[in-house]
């Protein structure tokens, strides 16, 4: 077992149908990586719980013979320092976007 710096944790957590990706970086580094960098084709403006988002659609079935596959729907954004991913190569983008706001709803304790 071994301390890792703040900059160098993530997490990284799979839910059968999607994945979600948490990391803290250097809040310019955090914005480059949610709303600059690339993760698909035609990208749209969003938010997330009020936070500026990249929204990436779900690509179209491939072809059985395509080594490609599929490109998969992925939400992105930053807060400040954390950097959020959501994608999917099964939910369209229309499903992630609720996930994504779930990560800031309180949750109750019985």
């Amino acid at each position: 077992m071994r301390e890792l710096a703040i900059g160098e944790r993530s997490l990284e957590v799979h839910y059968g149908q999607f994945v979600i990706n948490q990391s803290r970086k250097a809040a310019d580094e955090a914005r480059r990586l949610a709303l600059d960098v690339s993760y698909g084709r035609g990208p749209q403006e969003g938010a997330s719980a009020g936070h500026a988002a990249r929204i990436y659609e779900l690509g179209p079935e491939p072809e059985p013979d395509d080594i490609d596959g599929r490109m998969p729907s992925v939400v992105t954004w930053h807060d400040g320092e954390m950097l959020f991913l959501i994608a999917s190569g099964e939910l369209p983008v229309a499903e992630l976007i609720p996930i994504a706001a779930s990560m800031y709803a309180p949750h109750s304790r019985t």
